[in-house]
């Protein structure tokens, strides 16, 4: 753990560091997650506006530079892996990919044949696909040897 992690876990009280510390992985992927998202947003807009990319690009570009900061967190941090890097980069891009087919397809499902809102859709994809891809990076990419 941490220095700032235990700074922090001395003013909660008992119970929110026992639950901390049983799920400490899960709050570090939603951490790395949010942060990644962030990161997303901004070089989307920013190679957009600065650089003159089309949207579509854009978002490919931003997509691409958020995977390499979500893998360097998730392998340093969140799982603090102690698999090969190469082995372990190309699964987290499986996996990357496979939550962004889900997404698409749950999005596609619920809006075009369910007729659902986007809004309630993009909520149900949040959701859902955290929590499949956080599995295969635990059970799969940075399982240790």
């Amino acid at each position: 753990m941490t220095r700032v992690e235990n700074h922090i876990l001395r003013i909660l009280p008992d119970f929110a560091q026992k639950i901390y510390r049983r799920h400490m992985d899960i709050f570090r992927f939603i951490i790395i997650g949010g942060l990644a998202t962030i990161i997303h947003y901004i070089a989307a807009l920013f190679t957009h506006h600065i650089f003159g990319f089309t949207p579509l690009w854009a978002n490919f570009i931003a997509f691409c530079i958020a995977f390499n900061a979500t893998y360097i967190g998730n392998y340093f941090w969140v799982f603090q892996a102690a698999t090969d890097h190469k082995t372990s980069f190309m699964k987290s891009a499986v996996v990357s990919l496979t939550g962004l087919a889900l997404s698409q397809v749950i999005v596609w499902i619920l809006t075009e044949k369910g007729g659902l809102s986007f809004h309630i859709t993009l909520i149900i994809a949040v959701m859902l696909v955290p929590m499949v891809t956080f599995s295969l990076n635990r059970f799969w990419v940075f399982k240790a040897p």
